[in-house]
């Protein structure tokens, strides 16, 4: 499990497999914070890419294979908003 936040207050929390990519190379999540700014997200039936600066790239697997529950992911609004991908 993994969760991102943002300084206005959303938290993204990744209950299925996923990696992180920096300029193409695979690392394991980073244990510290860092400051990235999101540029472009894309979705299909079995993936969410998500592209940050400095070349980051998390790629979230949303496909039966990479379940691990309780949802895929849970998308948190600073107004208490809840979105959930199974």
């Amino acid at each position: 499990m993994a969760t991102m936040g943002t300084d206005d207050g959303w938290e993204l929390h990744i209950y299925n497999s996923f990696s992180l990519h920096s300029d193409g190379i695979a690392q394991n999540p980073p244990p510290s914070t860092l400051s990235l700014v999101l540029e472009d997200c894309r979705f299909d039936h079995e993936t969410m890419v998500a592209q940050f600066s400095r070349g980051v790239t998390l790629t979230v697997d949303l496909s039966d294979d990479g379940y691990s529950g309780p949802e895929a992911m849970q998308l948190n609004s600073p107004d208490g908003t809840i979105v959930i991908w199974n």
